[in-house]
Order: structure tokens, then C-alpha cells, then sequence
């Protein structure tokens, strides 16, 4: 069966003579009655809040004066919340007074925020039917929920361990007197090692310069044949070349001194917090557990590529 049109036009009946049998003028009659009637919500609400706040009216005397005007407390109550609650009439005043009153009794910072329903669509408050704001209500009141229960869940711990530690009782932790590592005064002394060869390079390459500039000076002024020159020439091209090398190498030893130094001043460090930490009042979920754990393992590849490098190096055996 075909279904009628009725976009178009709308057959007037007796009884709604008067009105226009055009759909789109109708539509655009009902939401203005919506806005009228959106206002009015508003309106009513501030005069409401207006009697019971500004007329200091007796215990049990506004009561009176709703029933004087046929309208129940509970639905005053909402009145003054939505006006209370949602300052910005305007952009309100389409919607009815279920809907207002959800979106008022929403918390405020979920009030403009876009929001995914069931369905899958994206809207604000605003835009929401009053079905879909007590949606909303119960997605927001089970997050409430599951967050109160996380918190709860956190809280019984903590003061089981508490109750724990009392139970226990304060123990007294000795503080050991610090130890030096094994290896620490041997690597303080490849540390000086390498420091004092540093600087014997650095007085070599300075000599070089020197003696480059002196066989420079000795070219320009007794190479009496172009042969003697280029012989000279020559040889300043390599003293330079050697000194070039020697300059990176020196260069490579400063670098590796430096870092050498470094990880014995983090090893310095983490001497004092091992020698100054009790384990034992770690949790086993404590986050501090895990990167110790990782330090460990990381510390002990180090130390086997260390010891395995060293075994490769001909001074090692030397020291």
C-alpha cells in the first residue's frame, strides 16, 4: 500500500480550524511555542527561587503559598534547580522541562561535553532526548561506581599494611658503614691511568706542533734545490699526518676518561642508596621493585662485556 505524503500539506478538520495546512508553517509554529514555553520554565523558576529566598517567609509558609498557586513541591524544586543550575537560558529555552531538569541535575563539567551513547552517536546534553540523559546518568553513574570501588580496593591495602607494619612493630634498621667495591680503587687507578696519558699526549702533540713548524722553518731556508724542498715538504706531510692521529686518539681517551668517570660517580651513588635502603619494607608492587630488578640485569650484561673487553685489551694485563 502506498503511504501518503503528508510533508506537503495537511487536511484541515473541524477541529483544528484556525490552523495552517502547511507542514513547514506548522513545524515552524510548534518550535516557537517550544521556545515560548522553554521561557517560561525559566521565568517561573526565578520568580519561585525569588518567594523563597527573598520574602523570609515562615517555617512551613512557602509550602502554603505553592498549594495557594496549585503546584506540588516537587515540581517548584525543579524549577529553581534548572534555573540555579543552568544559568544560560537561551540557548536552553527549546527544550521541555523533564529534559532541563536532567541536564541540571547533570554533574557541571559533564554538561557541555560531547558524549558517545549506546547507539554509537556522538551528542551533548543538549541535544539529547530525556531518554537518552538517563542514559547518560547511568554510563556516568557506573563509572562513578567502578572509580569508588578502585578507590575503595586501594584503600583496604594500604591500611592492611598498615595494620601489618604495626602488628610488627618499628624495627630498628642498622645502617651499615658503607663498602668500597672490590674493583673501585682499581678503577680509580685506570681512571688516573688514563688521565695522565691524556696529558702526556697533549705534551707530545704540542711538541709536534713545535717541530713541525721548526723543519717549515728549516725548508724555507736551506733547500737549495727544488728536489731538498719537496723532500722537506714530504716529510712535514707526514709528521702532520702522525700528529693528526695522534690528536684523534688523544681525543678518543679524553671522551672515554670522561665517561669512565661518570659511571664510577653512579656507582659512587648507588653504593650509598643499596647500603642505605631496607628491602624489606619494599611492597612486592611497589614500581621501585621492578626497576631495581632491570638495574640488576643491565648492570650485570655491563659488567661481562666489561671483563670481556678488558680481556681483549694488551695493557690489562700490565695493570
Amino acid at each position: 500500500m502506498e503511504r501518503k505524503d503528508i510533508t506537503k500539506q495537511v487536511v484541515e478538520t473541524p477541529e483544528e480550524k484556525g490552523l495552517s495546512t502547511n507542514l513547514t508553517q506548522i513545524t515552524t509554529e510548534i518550535k516557537s511555542y517550544q521556545s515560548v514555553a522553554g521561557q517560561s520554565i525559566f521565568e517561573i523558576g526565578r520568580r519561585l527561587k525569588w518567594v523563597k529566598e527573598k520574602k523570609n517567609l515562615a517555617h512551613g509558609e512557602f509550602g502554603k503559598w505553592l498549594d495557594s498557586i496549585k503546584m506540588n513541591g516537587r515540581l517548584a524544586q525543579q524549577f529553581m534547580k534548572i534555573v540555579n543550575e543552568i544559568p544560560n537560558a537561551r540557548t536552553s529555552s527549546h527544550l521541555g522541562m523533564q529534559a532541563l531538569y536532567e541536564i541540571a541535575t547533570l554533574p557541571e563539567e559533564e554538561r557541555q561535553k560531547l558524549h558517545r551513547l549506546e547507539s554509537g552517536e556522538e551528542k551533548t546534553p543538549d541535544e539529547m532526548t530525556v531518554r537518552e540523559l538517563r542514559e547518560l546518568k547511568k554510563q556516568l553513574k557506573t563509572k562513578d561506581d567502578q572509580h569508588a570501588a578502585e578507590q575503595a580496593a586501594l584503600k583496604d591495602k594500604y591500611e592492611a599494611r598498615l595494620r601489618r607494619i604495626k602488628a610488627e612493630g618499628i624495627r630498628e634498621v642498622e645502617i651499615p658503614v658503607p663498602t668500597v667495591p672490590e674493583d673501585y680503587e682499581d678503577l680509580k687507578k685506570q681512571t688516573k691511568l688514563l688521565a695522565t696519558k691524556n696529558q702526556l699526549l697533549e705534551e707530545v702533540n704540542a711538541e709536534g706542533d713545535r717541530e713541525v713548524e721548526a723543519l717549515r722553518e728549516e725548508r724555507d731556508q736551506y733547500a737549495e734545490t727544488s728536489e731538498k724542498y719537496e723532500q722537506m715538504t714530504e716529510k712535514i706531510e707526514q709528521l702532520k699526518h702522525q700528529q693528526t692521529l695522534l690528536m684523534e686518539n688523544n681525543e678518543l681517551n679524553r671522551q672515554f676518561n670522561q665517561l669512565v668517570q661518570a659511571a664510577i660517580d653512579a656507582a659512587d651513588r648507588l653504593n650509598e642508596v643499596v647500603e642505605r635502603s631496607d628491602f624489606t619494607k619494599i611492597d612486592a608492587y611497589d614500581n621501585a621493585i621492578l626497576a631495581l630488578l632491570r638495574l640488576k640485569d643491565k648492570m650485570s650484561r655491563n659488567v661481562q662485556r666489561l671483563e670481556a673487553g678488558l680481556e681483549q685489551n694488551p695493557w690489562s694485563e700490565e695493570q
